[in-house]
C-alpha cells in the first residue's frame, strides 16, 4: 500500500545513523556501517552469493544490475554487484541500508523507494558538510564524497529539500563531527575531551 514519502523521517534517520559511528569520514564508509552498527544485516558480493547459495550471476543480474536485499523477518542480506563502479556500489548499499533502517516492508512501493533514495543521499552527501565545506559545484560533491556524477547531481539539486527536513539537532551534531574530523581528532568524544581540558 503506497503512502506519501516521509522525507523528514528518511533524512534524519541517515544523520542519526552517521552520529552512531562517532568517527567521521568525508566519504561515508557504508561497509563499516553495516559491519559495525547494523545487527541482523550482512553484506555479500554477487560472487559470494553465487558461491554460498548456488545462484548464477545471471540469476542475480536478472533481479538487479547493482544489488538488492534478501529479507527474512528482521534479518537482511544486502547483495551487491562488485563489478560495477565503487560509487554505484556505495549508493546501492546506502539505499538498501535505508530500507533496513526505515523498516520498509514493501520495497517495491514507490514511496519506500523515494525514502530509501533520500536516506542514501543524506548518508553519502550530508548537507551540513556541504555547507561547512562550502561546496558549490557537482564536481565538488563527486570529489569530496566519492560519489557518482549522477548521485552528486541529485544531491546538489535537492540541497534545499535536505536543509528543510534535517533537524537542528542533527545539523549541529554532524557539523560538530565535521569540525572534529577537520581538526584531526579520532572521534567526537576525543574532540569534546580536548574542549573540556
Amino acid at each position: 500500500m503506497s503512502h506519501y514519502p516521509d522525507y523528514k523521517k528518511a533524512t534524519n534517520a541517515a544523520y542519526e545513523l552517521l552520529a552512531l559511528k562517532m568517527s567521521f569520514s568525508l566519504a561515508t564508509n557504508v561497509f563499516a556501517i553495516v559491519e559495525e552498527l547494523l545487527e541482523n544485516c550482512k553484506l555479500l558480493t554477487y560472487s559470494q552469493a553465487c558461491f554460498l547459495y548456488g545462484y548464477t550471476p545471471e540469476m542475480l543480474l536478472e533481479v538487479s544490475e547493482y544489488g538488492f536485499s534478501i529479507v527474512n523477518g528482521n534479518r537482511r542480506i544486502i547483495l551487491y554487484n562488485e563489478t560495477v563502479p565503487l560509487g554505484c556500489i556505495r549508493f546501492t548499499i546506502a539505499h538498501e541500508i535505508g530500507h533496513f533502517i526505515l523498516k520498509h516492508r514493501d520495497e517495491h512501493d514507490p514511496s519506500a523507494e523515494k525514502e530509501a533514495n533520500c536516506f542514501a543521499r543524506n548518508l553519502l552527501c550530508p548537507i551540513p558538510v556541504v555547507s561547512g565545506m562550502s561546496l558549490e559545484t557537482i564536481q565538488d560533491y563527486v570529489s569530496l564524497f566519492d560519489v557518482t556524477t549522477q548521485m552528486a547531481t541529485v544531491s546538489f539539486d535537492r540541497q534545499s529539500s535536505d536543509k528543510y527536513y534535517i533537524s537542528s539537532e542533527n545539523w549541529n551534531l554532524i557539523s560538530e563531527m565535521l569540525d572534529a574530523h577537520m581538526m584531526g581528532f579520532a572521534d567526537i568524544n576525543e574532540y569534546h575531551q580536548f574542549l573540556a581540558s
